[in-house]
């Protein structure tokens, strides 16, 4: 009767040391844990990492390794996902009625991998504005579209405004002469309410009045300023686009291949980019047209073959393309402040929301 006493007292210093030495165990564990360390999957401590992922369209759903994390609202667009080991995730937003967007992104001790997705519908609201004889669209500024248009076997320059569906006026008989010259459209360029327009070996300065909704066309000279870029890059004005802000460019060449440079020195470059320049797409198919996709400078639009697609200028993980329109040799015009894009294909001007 007088053993028990002290096997309790064994048992209780057993029990004690254990504590002890879990304690001692497990503490810089948590320690670890809380300062945001975790095993990498060679069993190495790392920092953690994050992932921000955006989403344009209210109400999209955004997984991450096929495991859901956030539907997006009016308030949230986006969702930062944190204390992530570094590795390689797969991510995936999705809504219903529009292109998946999907990608493979690295996350990297103590850093942010940010990513921002962009959805295009399956089936996007449109109607059709024009039919007619149509062969070319421009869009040398704001509300302003140029078309060729071809009667008698002439091709005449016209200029419409889209939003109050008008065509502007001929100034003078001396104007629709001018304009019903016969050479094709070369190059056009823009400078505050004056278009260019180069045909052949002359170029017809248009002088827009959008009060009256008049244009007056005389034979001038384009400005230097206007053709610096286009002598540099060898590539007509139409087909090198500006973002908003001008930080970046993008071009394409006689090979089908679309480039985008990053012509920002006092800027960093932007996460969606690996190089300062880079060709961001090659393809077999005749690059018709491109531009920026509105308010979005990470994202063009490019019409190659029977088809209008957009395409991220990310390269990380793949580069998404969805598409946007097909049918039989479509070109198009974007504005940079509206989402819509106007379509022409077989003499047909459609209007389209993205």
């Amino acid at each position: 009767m007088r053993d028990k006493p002290s096997i309790n007292k064994r048992q209780k210093k057993i029990w004690f040391l254990l504590s002890v030495l879990a304690f001692l165990t497990l503490t810089p564990l948590i320690l670890l844990y809380t300062g945001g360390y975790r095993f990498s999957d060679n069993w190495s401590l790392a920092k953690t990492g994050g992932i921000y992922i955006y989403s344009p369209i209210s109400g999209s759903e955004i997984f991450l390794n096929n495991v859901f994390q956030k539907q997006t609202n009016i308030l949230q667009s986006g969702v930062f996902i944190q204390n992530l080991k570094p590795k390689t995730y797969s991510t995936l937003v999705a809504k219903e009625g529009y292109w998946p967007w999907q990608k493979q992104l690295t996350v990297e001790q103590q850093l942010v991998t940010e990513a921002r997705a962009f959805l295009i519908p399956q089936s996007p609201r449109g109607k059709t504005l024009l039919r007619g004889p149509l062969i070319s669209i421009y869009a040398p500024a704001n509300d302003l579209l140029i078309f060729e248009e071809i009667k008698n076997r002439t091709k005449k320059i016209v200029f419409y405004l889209p939003n109050s569906g008008e065509f502007l006026t001929n100034f003078s008989p001396d104007t629709t002469q001018i304009l019903s010259s016969a050479p094709q459209i070369n190059s056009v360029y823009s400078a505050d309410n004056i278009i260019y327009v180069k045909r052949g070996q002359k170029t017809i300065k248009a002088e827009i009045d959008l009060s009256a909704n008049t244009v007056k066309a005389s034979y001038g000279a384009i400005p230097d300023n206007l053709t610096t870029d286009e002598k540099t890059l060898n590539t007509p004005a139409q087909f090198i686009k500006y973002d908003p802000r001008n930080d970046l460019r993008i071009w394409k060449t006689d090979a089908n291949e679309i480039w985008a440079e990053w012509i920002n020195k006092n800027s960093p470059l932007p996460y969606y980019m690996r190089n300062e320049k880079e060709v961001i797409l090659q393809t077999k198919n005749k690059i018709k047209n491109l531009d920026f996709f509105p308010y979005r400078r990470d994202v063009i639009i490019f019409a190659a073959g029977n088809e209008i697609s957009a395409m991220e200028i990310d390269g990380r993980g793949g580069r998404n393309i969805q598409p946007i329109y097909k049918g039989k040799n479509p070109n198009f015009a974007v504005f940079p402040s509206q989402k819509i894009i106007y379509i022409l294909d077989d003499g047909a001007l459609s209007q389209i929301e993205l």
